[in-house]
């Protein structure tokens, strides 16, 4: 991946990542659909069980339903939803924060002490604990609602494993303390390291009802992806040939280890990569399940899977990517803006047979854009998929509507409202009226946190927001621009400078080059480059729009 990216890009990519302002302690977490907003934001602890939100509000913790009504009111630390009408209760419970960047839920973790008893909807105790509640110490969530990585003490021996909301154990180990679980299975291996690759050796893979797809030993695929068995199949590396091919649940090769790369059968077709320059400079092909080539794919950055008769690959012409979707066949269907090579496992995440996510924009199988209802809010990030229902479940903001009505009082706001407005869903690039013009609004501060001398740029702090605004239009004050955007310095950071960046080609460049931005910094602190602080500055959106968004017309009705 090329390194020399506008500038713009690097603000927008590190606001979106930068913990938001205020943030909740849990996941503000939501559910769209093709009609729109299907399951409304709310705090959730967990992923829904038996189709019911395990709920935190004021510290304390009961269940809703999808729409948010109160199932069982809030009067725990922690609750397991068993079935529609029985929940396992806690008063003592400690939660656990994951890793900076990890895409579970914030909490992660929970280490429990002690269940009280089950209740029915009411808070009435119907039953005690049972024997298996009581041995649990540590619950972990996972991306798949009704499955949960757990800790247990028996007898004085300690046991790991998962298990479903309901306490049934389908998968245990008392050495492997990290089981992988995909969409689809459940892999207890460990990361190793083999000549320099860094894969998984496999000594069971489960499907999600706890039954045992294969006990053959041995090497998955790379760690960061796939290394479950698809139609019969799963890839395994072959480290004498430092190679990869697939092998039967028995653990025989079925297609002999001769690819750098390879994707799962989640079709009768499968992505290989043939040869490969750098990490980046990919050739590929189709095969079938008997390793006959299907079609070969023009050289990428990156593929994803083929599934539902798709690939996404990402393609490199002069200096610039084109993202395209492909059919079996090889032959372009669509032209995706947007860079989307986060490795060479890229994946399509399918909501159900028509709709697929990347890069956290939803398209259909034919490539095209779906706007998942109208609303003036943005999502952070993808959580899961459930293809079943045919729900993207994201995770959302503190002021992310809590229900139905709320929502639409927000769209009326939204659409009424004529001064400057986050883009939201619109798209940014389809925005190019002719009276329009791009600039950047930017601000830097010094994280007085750091001590690190007397030279600003060990801990300067860059806040950019990018704005359409209309020529001949005055509202060019970075203060209003920034607290529209939803910017909050916190605590500790001082003030150096600010400005506005306009690119040298406005009718040519729709973002800021990194040069006009040197240009500011040496200008305004005499500095030549910037150190982001590891607190940063978090902002709710990056995009402000002066003017009415085109209303999409399903939001007219």
């Amino acid at each position: 991946m090329r390194t020399a990216r506008p500038f713009i890009a690097a603000l927008l990519l590190l606001s979106l990542c930068l913990p938001q302002a205020q943030a909740a302690t849990f996941n503000v977490v939501g559910a769209l659909n093709a009609d729109g907003l299907a399951i409304p934001f709310r705090e959730e602890m967990t992923p829904p069980q038996a189709g019911l939100h395990p709920t935190l509000t004021n510290e304390r913790v009961g269940v809703t339903d999808e729409q948010g009504n109160w199932v069982l009111q809030p009067n725990y630390q922690f609750v397991m939803v068993l079935d529609e009408n029985r929940f396992m209760v806690w008063q003592n419970m400690q939660y656990m924060l994951p890793l900076p960047g990890a895409t579970a839920y914030p909490t992660n973790g929970f280490h429990l002490k002690n269940p009280l008893y089950i209740v029915d909807r009411s808070g009435n105790k119907v039953a005690d604990a049972p024997s298996f509640a009581q041995e649990l110490t540590y619950i972990g969530t996972t991306e798949m609602p009704h499955l949960y990585r757990f800790f247990a003490v028996r007898d004085g021996k300690n046991y790991y494993g998962v298990m479903t909301h309901d306490l049934r154990v389908i998968a245990q180990d008392a050495k492997i303390y990290d089981p992988v679980i995909t969409d689809r299975h459940i892999i207890m291996g460990e990361q190793v390291d083999r000549m320099g690759w860094q894969v998984l050796s496999v000594s069971r893979v489960f499907d999600h009802q706890g039954k045992l797809l294969s006990d053959a030993p041995h090497l998955g695929n790379f760690v960061e992806e796939d290394s479950g068995f698809h139609n019969g199949l799963a890839v395994s590396f072959d480290p004498a040939k430092e190679r990869v091919g697939f092998i039967d649940t028995a653990g025989n090769w079925v297609i002999e280890p001769k690819y750098y790369r390879a994707q799962p059968f989640y079709d009768d077709a499968a992505l290989v990569v043939t040869s490969r320059d750098s990490q980046y400079e990919l050739v590929g092909m189709l095969i079938d399940r008997n390793g006959k080539k299907i079609t070969s794919l023009p050289e990428a950055r990156c593929y994803t899977q083929a599934e539902n008769g798709r690939i996404f690959a990402q393609i490199e012409v002069g200096k610039k990517d084109y993202g395209y979707l492909l059919d079996y066949k090889g032959k372009k269907i669509a032209k995706l803006a947007g860079v989307y090579c986060n490795g060479e496992g890229a994946r399509l995440q399918w909501i159900d047979d028509k709709h697929f996510v990347l890069g956290g924009t939803v398209f259909n199988a034919d490539g095209q854009k779906v706007r998942f209802g109208n609303y003036p809010f943005v999502y952070n990030r993808v959580m899961y998929t459930d293809r079943k229902k045919g729900l993207l479940y994201v995770r959302g903001f503190d002021d992310s509507p809590r229900s139905l009505a709320q929502l639409k009082q927000m769209e009326q706001e939204f659409y009424d409202n004529v001064g400057l407005r986050p883009v939201g869903n619109a798209d940014w690039k389809e925005l190019k009226e002719p009276d329009f013009h791009v600039y950047q609004v930017t601000r830097l501060y010094a994280d007085e946190s750091w001590q690190s001398g007397n030279r600003l740029d060990y801990h300067l702090v860059s806040l950019g927001v990018e704005v359409k605004m209309r020529d001949g239009r005055s509202m060019r004050d970075p203060q209003f621009v920034l607290a529209t955007a939803g910017c909050i310095p916190p605590p500790g950071m001082r003030f150096i400078a600010e400005g506005v960046l306009t690119p040298d080609e406005p009718d040519e460049n729709d973002f800021i080059e990194y040069d006009t931005f040197k240009e500011f910094l040496e200008d305004k602190t005499g500095e030549e480059y910037i150190i982001e602080s590891q607190r940063g500055i978090p902002c709710k959106t990056t995009r402000l729009i002066d003017g009415q968004i085109p209303r999409p017309a399903a939001a007219k009705q």
